[in-house]
């Protein structure tokens, strides 16, 4: 089931506050606001966005932020690929 119709449970807790569990609470009243307020409303998928993003990554490169992740370059390629066999 998606989380769009399902919407989020917050993660249990006992009563022990961290700053850990409050950086949690206040993740998941950010992931909470940007779900639609309809469960019945489906998501749009902004094609051209993720084309523009998927065809800067394949042609121009990966940022200097993804140089320690330079093993895993092979991986980024095939799910680029796939991702544009999928739009």
């Amino acid at each position: 089931m998606s989380i769009y119709r399902q919407g989020l449970e917050p993660t249990p807790e006992d009563s022990t506050r961290s700053p850990t569990s409050v950086q949690q609470h206040e993740t998941e009243a950010i992931l909470a606001s940007m779900l639609p307020k309809d469960p019945n409303e489906k998501p749009v998928l902004n094609r051209g966005d993720h084309f523009k993003f998927l065809s800067k990554l394949l042609f121009r490169g990966f940022s200097a932020r993804y140089a320690v992740m330079d093993a895993s370059q092979g991986w980024f390629m095939f799910w680029i690929s796939q991702a544009f066999s999928v739009l």
